[in-house]
Parts: C-alpha cells; sequence; structure tokens
C-alpha cells in the first residue's frame, strides 16, 4: 500500500503525476516512465514506454483524483501522429481510459495542452488536426465514446512554420468549454459550450481592440486571463510575460502587465476579490516565489516563499483546482534516471500564506 501523510481540508485525494526519462550511456532517451498518486502518498501506479521516435510519454497532468498522460503529440506538423490519452483513477491506481486519438494536437500556442479533463462528468476535450488543415475541437467520454465535435477551425489555424493565427481552449468552473481563436483577418472570437450541448452555440466575437492571444492560461466564471500573442515566438530567457485579463460579461480586455519570469497558474477568490495565482523566479533562477495578481488592478502581492529550485528545475504552480484556497507548486523540468535532486513540492494556502512541504516521493513534476 502507498505511505500517506495526513493533509488538511481534503487534500489527500487530490493527484500527483510525474514523468522520468530513462537515458542511455551516451545521453539518448531510452524510454519514459510515468508514476501517480495522491497528494501525500508514494505511487500507486507506474507505467513505461519505449521511446521511439519522439512517442514516449510526452505530456501529464492532473486534475481531481485523475491523473492523465498523453503519448506521443504533433510536434511536427505532419499531421500523421496517433496519441493514446491515459487516465489513471489515482485512489486505486486504475486506468478507467485510454483514448486513442488520430493527429492530436498542441493549440498552436506556448506550452499549452493537449487535452483537458471534466473529472465529474468523465469527459475528455481535446484539439485534433483536420485534412488539409485546420483543427477540430472535440469532446469524448473516459471510454472512448460519444465523440462529438463541437468546433471547426479553418486552416489558418495550423499553419505549418511558426503560426501567425492562435486558439487556446479550456475549462471554467462549471465544466463549460471556452474555445479562443484568434485571427489577424476577423479579431478574436470566443464559444462557450455547456458540458452536455451536442452542438456548440455561435461564437461571440470579441471587441476589435482585443489583442490577438497566445494561450489561455486560466479561467473563472467572470474572467479569462490570458498571456498576449509575442509570448508565443519568446526564447523565455529574461523576457517579459505580457498577460490580460478579458471579461466575459461584455469581451472587454485591460492589461495585467509583463513582469518577467512571472507564469500564472489557476484563479481563486482571496477576501472577495478575484486574483491570478502565479509562480515568480528570480532573476538567476535560484529561487521561486508565490504571489497573486488582482485580476482589476493587476495589483502583485507575494504569498510565500522564496522557495529554494534545483539544477534546471525551478518550482512553478500546478494549475489543478484544489479545495480552498489551496494551490499546488511542483518542480518543472526534465528529470532523469537514475533521479537527479528534486526540490520538494508543497501546498501553498493563497489566503493565509501557510506552507506545507510534501515528502520526497508524494508529488508530481512536470
Amino acid at each position: 500500500m502507498p505511505t500517506a501523510t495526513a493533509l488538511p481540508d481534503g487534500l489527500a485525494a487530490y493527484a500527483w503525476i510525474n514523468t522520468t526519462r530513462v537515458l542511455d550511456v551516451m545521453g539518448a532517451i531510452q524510454s519514459t516512465t510515468i508514476a501517480g498518486g495522491q497528494l501525500g502518498s508514494s505511487a500507486s501506479f507506474t507505467q513505461s514506454v519505449p521511446w521511439a521516435g519522439g512517442r514516449g510519454f510526452t505530456w501529464t497532468a492532473t486534475f481531481g483524483d485523475i491523473a492523465v498522460a498523453a503519448t506521443g503529440r504533433d510536434i511536427s506538423g505532419s499531421g500523421n501522429d496517433t496519441s493514446d490519452i491515459r487516465l489513471w483513477h489515482v485512489p486505486d491506481g486504475s486506468l478507467v481510459g485510454d483514448i486513442v486519438v488520430p493527429n492530436l494536437i498542441m493549440t498552436n500556442a506556448f506550452d499549452a495542452a493537449p487535452a483537458e479533463v471534466d473529472v465529474a462528468r468523465s469527459l475528455v476535450y481535446v484539439a485534433v488536426r483536420r485534412t488539409g488543415g485546420g483543427a477540430n475541437i472535440r469532446r469524448v467520454a473516459f471510454d472512448g465514446s460519444g465523440s462529438v465535435t463541437l468546433v471547426q477551425l479553418d486552416a489558418r489555424f495550423t499553419s505549418d512554420g511558426i503560426p501567425t493565427e492562435r486558439f487556446t481552449y479550456g475549462l471554467d468552473p462549471s465544466g463549460r468549454l471556452l474555445v479562443l481563436a484568434c485571427a489577424h483577418a476577423d479579431g478574436c472570437r470566443l464559444w462557450e459550450i455547456e458540458p452536455d450541448a451536442t452542438t456548440a452555440p455561435a461564437a461571440r466575437t470579441l471587441p476589435a481592440s482585443t489583442p490577438i492571444v497566445c494561450s489561455g492560461l486560466a479561467a473563472s466564471e467572470r474572467w479569462l486571463v490570458v498571456s498576449d500573442d509575442s509570448v508565443c515566438t519568446l526564447d523565455y530567457g529574461e523576457a517579459p510575460f505580457p498577460m490580460r485579463a478579458i471579461d466575459r460579461r461584455d469581451g472587454t480586455t485591460h492589461s495585467l502587465g509583463d513582469e518577467s519570469q512571472v507564469a500564472p497558474g489557476r484563479v481563486m477568490t482571496i477576501d472577495g476579490r478575484e486574483v491570478a495565482v502565479a509562480a515568480k523566479r528570480s532573476a538567476d533562477w535560484s529561487t521561486s516565489s508565490i504571489m497573486t495578481i488582482d485580476l482589476v488592478s493587476g495589483a502583485r502581492t507575494t504569498i510565500a516563499g522564496p522557495f529554494q529550485n534545483g539544477d534546471q528545475i525551478w518550482l512553478g504552480l500546478d494549475p489543478i483546482v484544489l479545495p480552498g484556497a489551496w494551490a499546488l507548486v511542483e518542480p518543472w523540468g526534465s528529470v532523469d534516471a537514475p533521479a537527479q535532486p528534486i526540490p520538494a513540492g508543497r501546498l501553498v494556502d493563497v489566503a493565509t500564506g501557510k506552507v506545507i512541504q510534501l515528502p520526497q516521493g508524494t508529488f508530481g513534476w512536470h
């Protein structure tokens, strides 16, 4: 049985997952191994996949008590990849979904996820490449049934090379699918789709002043937090990270600033104010702190830290939604076997600043 650490507020029910690369003596990747479990407990499952032509586990995420991993994804633009999206129920380590997805693609945005998961309804949302170019945003059940295409985007959104038109998608707290597509010719369109809808309502066109966005970062019932288009072409050294808030009520938008080395994770309500919770790296990458960004004023407040980062591994926010004002701080970076030193994961109460450090082997990384 997995070893466990007592955690408050039901946090031990939530999932972690990580990926470790296994290298040969020449430093080439031989396989990737994932492990997952409940926060504060050791792994309830592990699985390895040989690395063949970039086809090992390439993306992981957690949603509630579900851990998700994808094998292979379309990073070359060829449109010929077939991927598996696997879902584990971490309390018992059981595989609850193994969905074959031909032509799975990233939303053509910086560091975007290739899938979103609605745990309450056992649904997965993906973007797949259309024949001839373009993308379909599709919903499918954990067991692979009931696949429905909800939004179709034209070929501008999957152009070869560096794309100039962007789309992103995600779920709000009520399980609505939000699809935002921005093009230089016709601006930004926003679809808001209920989880039981069989067809999508017409998209809403945002005001003409809305800048082209790179990717969506977080959502609440009122706000979308996005990164500006320039983020998609950053080398991400010490470049600023321009962010903005879009008011879902009327589509108006305003800047949240462009401070360098700031990466938002999710939106919370603290003392009646909606804030984006973000991790900020120090200029020398040695430490990370947790901060909030007021979605109206843009004001920053440091909540916790600084925490010590590792060698080429830094601590950032996991986007998993936890109870109350808790946020999960996990290592980000490539981890190779034999295991290199990993900075400890932490739970942070954004309302109070309380920090709980998790024992090694009871948290994941990205």
